[in-house]
């Protein structure tokens, strides 16, 4: 099991599948808010796998009727933004900041 499901599950009073089914976003993309989502994730991650985890994600988010913007960086590694990726999650913090009501 990869360390990054135990950390994130194993604390829960119940078996791991149970505890990822009742609280992982990618199991209940259709509870959570409507509101735009903006995700980024590198190709060389190696903590979180893309392709286990965002890749999953987005359609189901997508298919939940959520507007999502989805940002895939080639040879980026876990939390390792270069400069005009970070500035477009910057900026896009900052439009919901703003925007109307």
């Amino acid at each position: 099991i990869p360390r990054t499901l135990l950390s994130a599950f194993g604390h829960y009073d119940q078996d791991l599948e149970t505890a990822m089914r009742g609280n992982s976003p990618l199991w209940r993309a259709e509870d959570l808010p409507d509101i735009p989502y903006y995700l980024v994730h590198g190709a060389a991650d190696q903590a979180v796998h893309k392709d286990r985890h965002s890749d999953r994600l987005v359609p189901r988010l997508r298919a939940a009727g959520r507007d999502v913007t989805y940002i895939e960086v080639e040879g980026m590694e876990h939390c390792a933004m270069p400069g005009d990726v970070a500035q477009g999650y910057d900026d896009f913090i900052v439009a919901q900041l703003t925007r109307s009501k």
